[in-house]
């Protein structure tokens, strides 16, 4: 099979702890680009640079840049291409001063998905009725996890498990994660924001999506209503991705 139909659906809630929504969710269906950023939460022009993000993505593949380079080569230019936007706004008007946000962004080309990111937002695959976290969070206790520190369960409630060791606009170098595999028929792709993933398990994810079938509106729906039923600490953002056979 070399053709696949893909279907995607998007939602983004302020949650119910903060004031504003400094996430935001794009979803680029011509070019099959997906992306959900993060507002790093607390700082000052959060919602700023993550709309900066996701419009320097879209800007980049609606110019047709680079052509000439593979499909993973141009999403991840297209990431610190936005990375260098953030932090040249930063330092050319002092009030977005130390603004970032984070970034996962998923592009389908033919039968491989590749995914970008720097922060702690997630892509996560569901398939053969499994989940699979792709991504690693770059955040201080994930490092704490990995050098064996403290346990996953005792990161959940770290008290600063917020501590973010990359985002975009934090320097104008940045290094970003791209992991690239190759799609199965009935993959599905979650990209989502930590106010998701601090508020519920991966095996909720799973279940919810499952559940609903081919309805991925309601997933999404569904788990961000189960987010905000946990508490809505943040503002909870969710992109579902569906690959099935042409």
């Amino acid at each position: 099979m070399e053709r696949l139909k893909i279907i995607a659906d998007g939602i983004t809630d302020i949650g119910r702890a903060r004031r504003a929504n400094q996430d935001k969710i794009c979803l680029f269906p011509q070019w099959n680009i997906f992306v959900v950023a993060d507002g790093m939460g607390g700082h000052v022009g959060g919602g700023v640079a993550s709309g900066i993000s996701v419009d320097t993505i879209h800007r980049y593949f609606a110019d047709s840049r680079d052509l000439n380079l593979l499909p993973s080569e141009r999403l991840l230019s297209a990431v610190r291409e936005a990375n260098l936007e953030i932090a040249g706004k930063g330092a050319r008007d002092k009030k977005y001063l130390g603004m970032g946000t984070t970034i996962v962004a998923l592009l389908i080309d033919g039968m491989t998905a590749h995914v970008a990111h720097v922060g702690d937002s997630r892509a996560y695959i569901i398939r053969d009725a499994g989940i699979r976290q792709i991504t690693s969070d770059h955040s201080l206790v994930n490092q704490y996890v990995g050098n064996g520190l403290i346990t996953k369960e005792q990161a959940k409630g770290h008290p600063l498990k917020n501590v973010l060791t990359r985002a975009l606009g934090m320097s104008g170098n940045i290094d970003v994660d791209i992991t690239s595999l190759q799609i199965e028929p009935d993959d599905i792709f979650i990209l989502c924001s930590d106010g998701l993933t601090n508020m519920i398990e991966d095996e909720d994810i799973l279940n919810t999506v499952i559940s609903c079938g081919d309805d991925i509106h309601l997933a999404g729906r569904t788990l961000v209503n189960l987010a905000n039923n946990s508490g809505g600490e943040d503002n909870i953002s969710v992109v579902i991705v569906k690959c099935t056979e042409a």
